[in-house]
């Protein structure tokens, strides 16, 4: 506990709280969507476990950038990050219900070509869908009732300590998951299975970097 407060993190912070309210608010709306909205095909307990574990690594990278940015408007950046991952969450589980797939680079760039199959998908969408931006709608509310009164952050290295926990995780879960289904990321074609071993933002950026290398 003391090499963390070096770097400026203390349960006892309002800010570390917030945080972490955030971290574990996507977390679990996350898992809640992989259970209901995608056919995943769970065959095991480890890949259960994973399953349940695999958003916290991307949830702690993405929302720990929030305190690279500017003292003062920390917290809205954190919010504003919580709700754009909300949206690509959201955006997958529209595209899931009509495709029975996920968004990879290749179908951003194809969207306006595609307008009709994609007018038809978002036909699918449900009242009900608002349980996407709950948790993003929660931390406003927490702001704005000052129930926790965020303070400036004290440095920057304050985001080594989630940046480097979201790393570790994922070395962990990958190699879980290598266990489970040898050269994962080398012979997958199932996006299903990389959804289901990684997690929907650790395949985005997976789909992403593959996407880019095949493009060059």
């Amino acid at each position: 506990m003391e090499r963390l407060k070096k770097y400026g993190v203390s349960l006892n912070d309002k800010n570390v709280q917030f945080f972490l309210i955030a971290v574990i608010l996507f977390w679990l709306k996350t898992y809640i969507t992989y259970r209901i909205e995608f056919n995943l095909g769970i065959d095991n307990e480890l890949q259960q476990f994973l399953l349940f574990i695999n958003p916290i690594s991307s949830a702690l990278f993405f929302l720990g950038l929030s305190f690279l940015s500017k003292k003062k408007r920390w917290g809205a950046i954190l919010v504003g990050i919580e709700f754009i991952m909300s949206f690509w969450l959201y955006a997958n589980v529209v595209y899931y219900r009509f495709f029975n797939d996920f968004i990879t680079l290749p179908v951003i760039s194809q969207l306006k070509v595609n307008g009709g199959q994609t007018d038809s998908a978002l036909s699918l969408m449900s009242p009900f869908d608002v349980f996407y931006f709950t948790d993003t709608v929660i931390l406003i509310l927490l702001l704005v009732t000052k129930r926790f009164p965020l303070k400036e952050r004290s440095s920057k290295k304050i985001a080594l300590v989630p940046l480097t926990l979201a790393i570790a995780i994922f070395m962990v879960n990958l190699s879980l998951a290598e266990a489970d289904r040898p050269e994962l990321l080398t012979r997958s074609f199932d996006r299903n299975y990389l959804v289901k071993y990684l997690g929907i933002n650790n395949f985005s950026i997976y789909d992403g970097i593959q996407s880019t290398r095949s493009s060059m």
